[in-house]
């Protein structure tokens, strides 16, 4: 729970200060950032849930087996890489089409200028 908070924190962070100074560094780090939000959120999910089935099997109580479990967190976890890795392509596709975007106009007002 700590680590999805910190990170989610550092996440609001640079991406304030990412919008305040103009940074495309910070912004698409914020990318990275959030990718590893849902990654934690999905993995803490994953572990509350399956601790409480091995609990509930364990006092004899039904619930999931122990096998179920572990097959519930190999499909969480491709879940969890899956949305990852679209939050960090689209977050490298945003970037790099803002980093484009900003050559071309320094490209164009050098040309304007004449300093080209």
């Amino acid at each position: 729970g700590f680590l999805f908070a910190e990170t989610l924190a550092l996440l609001v962070f640079q991406l304030a200060a990412g919008l305040l100074t103009g940074s495309l560094a910070l912004i698409a780090d914020c990318g990275h950032s959030g990718a590893d939000v849902v990654s934690y959120g999905i993995n803490y999910f994953v572990e509350r849930k399956k601790t409480a089935a091995l609990t509930s099997a364990m006092a004899g109580k039904g619930g999931w087996s122990p096998e179920a479990a572990a097959a519930a967190e190999k499909r969480a976890d491709l879940v969890g890489c899956g949305i990852s890795t679209v939050l960090l392509c689209a977050a490298t596709w945003l970037a790099t089409s803002e980093a484009v975007d900003r050559l071309r106009s320094v490209a164009g007002a050098r040309k304007e200028s004449g300093t080209a």
